[in-house]
């Protein structure tokens, strides 16, 4: 299937709901009862390592592609019921104004900037899962600087520990029942190499993301993430500080009573306790199916969104001599195409290209995994360099993976089409690629034109950037 960010580029919200109840299918079959998603999470910053799980940076398209993931994943709109995958909508809230575009997993990312006072806009997005009565809600890691409600400034503190966002604000302004869920690890300690580093020939672990509360012990966030709505505790399985808390009277009986309710009344809906296995054969025939994978490949294909095709190159014509970079030799072959060595011999060249990234924080555990940095092709990036190579020998197709949104300045002038995908597979690319019918896949962000126009946006508004490229809802039909 395309990735969230292909389904927003489709736009389609019932074939989101449609994608989320396939999954929720699979979920059943194999016993997964509960799904840490959607991300309802506004990607304002162009930098965020996070943004492919997201639908993009629009507030009205990820509101309604939130609304219809969450009915499919809870099978219907009237929340959890028989046949429910429990649904946890994240990360409330403002984790896409990401500081630099560093994740607030690290130490160095805890921050997000709202410069813009945005906050209201990355609200939006929520009140979809609030539609469709989700059964459970994630806050993020990270501190909201600079962010107010009602004039009033958030304390500086993640907001898994925050009264305001979690007890005024979604409970009470937005009338949340469900059961709050802290995201992994918040209570725990981040120790020095949690916050430096480790040293050189060391395999990072993560760490504890107790932002804003470090000074606290263990057992004093526990309190003060229960007192500020917390119902469950992602990560951790030792109950031991919360029962202590209630001993030592920190915390009362009745208020963990209150959680312990929220949390069995989901698994009553869902019918856990009746129904705790599953049938081995009917997994099998599940998971995996040959019409969904139909499905699947249509999609793909519907999120392709076509950013230039100069001199009619498209649709590439079958029989033709091709040369490839990062595509399956016999993919292109089983598709009619005749596959040659360099791009000298060639009709036409085909390039996969990754969108552009940095990973400046390899000493930390996400750090290493993040994509961080530059958007910009570099003269030394293998990518471009193939991208290069090919375009002064022949007409060049590229194909960029936008998990971020890429600049594309020095492509766009070398390549003569430019697609950019969200998952795409090779089958499905030739078929869209020989095929004649219209593009239809809309940027669910814009692409900026430079570096110096990502450093002087704001990291809490969408699409501001200052002359974009290509900008949000972009596509050519041919």
């Amino acid at each position: 299937m395309a990735e969230t960010l292909g389904l927003a580029a489709i736009g389609d919200e019932q074939l989101t709901r449609r994608y989320a109840d396939i999954v929720r299918q699979e979920y059943l079959a194999v016993g997964i009862r509960e799904a840490l998603s959607p991300q309802a999470d506004l990607a304002t910053e162009p930098r965020w390592a996070r943004i492919s799980g997201t639908f993009g940076e629009d507030p009205t398209r990820v509101h309604n592609m939130v609304r219809g993931y969450i009915e499919g994943m809870q099978n219907g709109t009237d929340g959890l019921v028989q046949g429910s995958v429990i649904a946890v909508v994240k990360h409330w809230v403002g984790y896409g104004a990401a500081e630099n575009g560093y994740d607030s997993h690290n130490v160095y990312g805890k921050n997000a900037i709202f410069s813009g006072n945005n906050l209201k806009e990355h609200i939006y997005p929520f009140t979809g899962a609030f539609e469709a009565n989700v059964a459970s809600v994630m806050p993020t890691y990270s501190i909201l600087k600079n962010a107010s409600i009602g004039g009033k400034p958030l304390e500086p503190v993640g907001a898994g520990f925050s009264h305001q966002l979690l007890t005024d604000i979604l409970r009470g302004q937005y009338g949340f029942k469900g059961v709050i869920l802290s995201d992994w690890l918040i209570t725990n300690d981040c120790n020095s190499d949690c916050i430096n580093g480790v040293p050189e020939g060391k395999e990072p672990v993560p760490g504890g993301m107790s932002w804003g509360v470090e000074n606290l012990t263990p057992q004093q966030r526990f309190v003060k993430a229960v007192n500020a709505g917390v119902d469950q505790f992602g990560g951790v399985t030792d109950s031991q500080l919360l029962v202590n808390a209630v001993n030592e009277k920190q915390l009362t009986q009745q208020r963990l009573d209150e959680s312990v309710v929220r949390i069995l009344e989901q698994k009553f809906r869902t019918g856990l306790f009746e129904n705790p296995f599953v049938d081995p054969q009917k997994a099998l025939h599940t998971v995996g199916r040959a019409d969904w994978q139909k499905e699947a490949n249509a999609a793909q294909g519907r999120s392709l969104v076509l950013l230039q095709n100069k001199e009619g190159v498209l649709p590439l014509k079958r029989g033709k001599k091709i040369w490839l970079y990062g595509i399956e030799p016999k993919a292109a072959q089983i598709a009619g195409f005749r596959v040659v060595d360099s791009p000298e011999k060639a009709d036409v060249a085909l390039i996969r290209a990754h969108a552009p990234y940095e990973q400046p924080h390899k000493q930390w555990f996400f750090g290493r995994r993040h994509h961080e940095g530059s958007l910009a092709f570099t003269d030394d990036n293998p990518d471009y360099q193939a991208i290069v190579k090919a375009s002064h020998a022949v007409p060049t197709v590229v194909t960029v993976y936008l998990d971020r949104p890429a600049i594309l300045s020095n492509v766009k002038d070398k390549a003569k089409v430019v697609i950019g995908n969200f998952g795409v597979s090779d089958a499905v690319l030739f078929t869209r690629l020989t095929s004649s019918e219209a593009f239809t896949g809309k940027l669910p962000f814009e692409l900026p034109s430079s570096m110096n126009a990502v450093l002087e946006q704001q990291s809490d508004v969408p699409h501001d950037s200052q002359s974009p490229l290509f900008e949000i809802g972009f596509g050519l039909a041919r």
